[in-house]
């Protein structure tokens, strides 16, 4: 068989950290960027979790929970198998793994509203330009601390926005809305569309059945999910627990409150948050609300 087509869609409390200037602290160039999932303290705690399509599996450790109904950000109506994220690192294995990303802009897209066809990376919220450019250095140690529940090492592919924060009016689903930063009455640059669900997409060589996903607990050994030969979606999620299994939890999903953690991460902070000021008129999917970030690449990590 060729090559086998996967694409990841990460959604929730998921921060891309870039390791242009750190991945060396780990003797391994191809950790390009790392997926951060941080931990919340909201009425409802986040769980990080991977989704996977119950069929797509061949071999794995068992799973946290199988999901009979997927959720509905899911969208394939099919029964998934979900695992629980808790204190791993997640990496590709195959033959012909990509080991280079394609470009990643810092620079804040100079359109308010996407273009139906827009689905550029440029969308995602970038902390250097809303108060956060630098990364504190503990969450990618070794053993991170606590405030760090599971990380997603992405050793190349093409990262692109998969779907829009919804506006929060009558037809929340069928509108985009249009999002300020704001700290008290200072404000972060101009009023736009904000990334809710970031996809990965990228091409993998099976060696025989032998490709998939690697499972490294920190401290306690590694075991793989292994997946079979075929085009495969894959999900990323870090929300809350009621939402994975189709209960809406209201207004604690509000991205106000979701940019606090991602804030937390950093060495220093203004803290701008993001607030609805209008709607771009078009269409979006929409998922948990949970808007993805990326620190920058040329930040300093401390």
């Amino acid at each position: 068989m060729g090559s086998i087509k996967v694409k990841v869609l990460f959604t929730g409390l998921c921060a891309f950290v870039p390791q242009k200037s750190i991945y060396n602290k780990y003797g391994d160039n191809e950790q390009l960027i790392q997926v951060i999932m941080p931990d919340a303290t909201m009425t409802y705690d986040h769980r990080p979790v991977l989704l996977v399509p119950a069929y797509n599996c061949i071999f794995s450790a068992q799973p946290s929970f199988p999901l009979t109904t997927a959720p509905d950000y899911y969208a394939t109506g099919k029964p998934v198998n979900a695992f629980f994220l808790k204190e791993v690192d997640l990496a590709f294995f195959g033959q012909n793994v990509p080991v280079q990303f394609e470009k990643v802009d810092t620079v804040l897209s100079t359109q308010l509203c996407p273009t139906q066809s827009d689905t550029s990376f440029d969308w995602i919220s970038k902390m250097g330009t809303v108060g956060a450019g630098e990364i504190d250095s503990r969450v990618l140690e070794s053993y991170p601390p606590a405030s760090v529940l599971a990380r997603f090492r992405l050793t190349g592919g093409t990262l692109a926005t998969y779907s829009f924060l919804s506006y929060s009016g009558t037809n929340e689903r069928d509108k985009v809305g249009k999002w300020q930063f704001l700290r008290g009455s200072r404000v972060a640059g101009q009023a736009r569309a904000i990334a809710e669900v970031s996809a990965l997409e990228f091409y993998v060589e099976p060696n025989g059945n032998d490709w998939g996903l690697e499972f490294k607990f920190w401290g306690s050994g590694k075991k793989s999910l292994l997946l079979k030969e075929e085009d495969v979606t894959l999900w990323v999620v870090n929300v809350p627990l009621p939402n994975l299994l189709g209960y809406g939890i209201g207004a604690v999903e509000s991205p106000q409150l979701h940019f606090e953690h991602f804030y937390e991460l950093a060495m220093t902070s203004t803290g701008y948050l993001p607030w609805l000021v209008g709607d771009c008129g078009a269409g979006g999917l929409t998922g948990p609300k949970c808007p993805t970030v990326l620190f920058d690449p040329n930040a300093k990590v401390k």
